[in-house]
């Protein structure tokens, strides 16, 4: 198989996986039109049937694949599709063996690294913070708890300070920076996009493979093995594409625990509310936010604010709060090392989190904290984050309550609330 064919095969997969049918549709036709169409997988074919809406014509091979397999993904497909046509039990049916047999799938890949002996680098996590905040780590926790994962062998590999968030995991981690302080990182994560098509890892590409070597390297190891976040994102991959049901994430996620000690360790300013507003699909660049964002920082009479963004570089993406709010000034020099460990540890010290949605509200309510979104329009995308959210929470009484920026009645009984906490 050439090169080419391989990556074409691979970006069908990424795009599907990743919900970017148009993408996966327009690559998988133009392998049909070289002639290559029966170089891609039944299961694949079938998944793009159901992803362009031809259900009659993928119902008949799921079955065959459902029942010659096992995969989890034609059962899943085949729940989703009696779900859509309210068939209630059928889809139960099928949803509840799909995420059997991902449990399964997972189980026998975590028993044959437990087989082995040596260390296990966990990683590496290259993706983005909120997969990373709601998936990766309540995954591996799961794993470690129930699937019988060996954490003490594990090393898990991150970047940009988020160590703390694995270190009531995994006695050993090791952050991207401190194996390429020469900065080569971006430009190897640039090429992964470019040959994979996306960041988040559904597959192992080859620059993830010269990134372990490197980790490997770096820390002396002559013989380790590998739990790549591939693994998670193929059995995930259904409920980010809305063919999964939420039990079916909740059956491979745990829960953060109270007092997750994510935010130790690191100087950081001290202030009663966190905030951060990067602008975004749900909170767009306008006037309106930036006045906003200014009257979030006055209405907060009596209390302290630190604006999470000016802690890290790359804060010019973010609408900034006015200086003469109630702001604690960054009590570091310069740009921090681990920008991550920084954010985490002023947001642990935080009464709540204020700011737009995204991963800080994630964060946030995994510290078991009360976080408040302002959007102006809602992202399709974020649907399955914030209903997992809430479920994944360090401590019962957290939640993430989404606030439309015009309703500044429901912001003032909020602020009020963040007073009174």
């Amino acid at each position: 198989m050439s090169d080419v064919l391989l990556r074409a095969l691979r970006l069908v997969d990424g795009a599907l996986a990743a919900g970017d049918t148009e993408t996966a549709t327009g690559v998988a036709r133009s392998l049909s039109e070289a002639g290559a169409r029966d170089s891609m997988k039944p299961g694949v074919l079938a998944e793009l049937m159901v992803a362009n809406g031809l259900y009659r014509e993928a119902e008949p091979m799921l079955r065959t694949l459902a029942d010659s397999e096992d995969d989890p993904a034609p059962p899943l497909l085949l729940g989703h599709l009696h779900g859509l046509l309210g068939l209630d039990a059928e889809a139960a049916r099928f949803q509840a063996l799909g995420t059997a047999r991902a449990g399964d799938q997972v189980r026998r890949q975590i028993a044959a690294l437990a087989a082995m002996e040596g260390p296990i680098l966990v990683g590496p996590w290259i993706g983005d913070v909120s997969h990373e905040i709601l998936y990766w780590i309540p995954f591996l926790r799961r794993m470690a708890d129930d699937f019988g994962l060996p954490a003490g062998r594990c090393i898990a590999v991150c970047r940009g300070g988020s160590g703390g968030w694995y270190a009531d995991l995994f006695d050993r981690t090791l952050d991207l920076a401190d194996v390429y302080p020469d900065g080569r990182l971006g430009p190897m994560l640039s090429e992964r996009v470019d040959v994979a098509g996306y960041l988040n890892q559904y597959a192992m590409a080859d620059v993830d493979g010269t990134i372990l070597q490197d980790c490997a390297d770096h820390l002396g190891l002559a013989q380790c093995h590998v739990l790549h976040p591939s693994i998670m994102f193929q059995v995930l991959r259904h409920y980010w594409t809305g063919t999964a049901p939420l039990d079916h994430a909740l059956s491979l996620l745990a829960p953060y625990p109270a007092g997750w000690p994510a935010g130790s360790g690191a100087a950081a300013p001290l202030a009663d509310l966190a905030t951060r507003f990067d602008i975004g699909d749900s909170f767009a660049p306008s006037d309106y936010n930036a006045n906003f964002t200014a009257s979030i920082a006055f209405g907060v009479e009596g209390l302290t604010l630190v604006d999470l963004a000016t802690l890290v570089p790359g804060g010019e993406q973010s609408l900034r709060l006015p200086d003469d709010a109630a702001l604690v000034q960054p009590v570091l020099d310069g740009v921090p090392a681990a920008p991550l460990a920084v954010q985490t540890a002023a947001l642990a010290q935080a009464r709540a989190f204020a700011g737009s949605l995204g991963p800080y509200c994630y964060l946030a309510l995994a510290m078991g904290k009360p976080a408040f979104a302002a959007i102006d329009a809602y992202p399709v995308s974020q649907a399955p984050h914030v209903r997992l959210a809430a479920r994944l929470a360090g401590a019962p009484g957290a939640r993430l309550s989404i606030i439309h920026g015009e309703d500044w009645d429901r912001w003032s009984q909020a602020l009020s609330a963040i007073r009174a906490a």
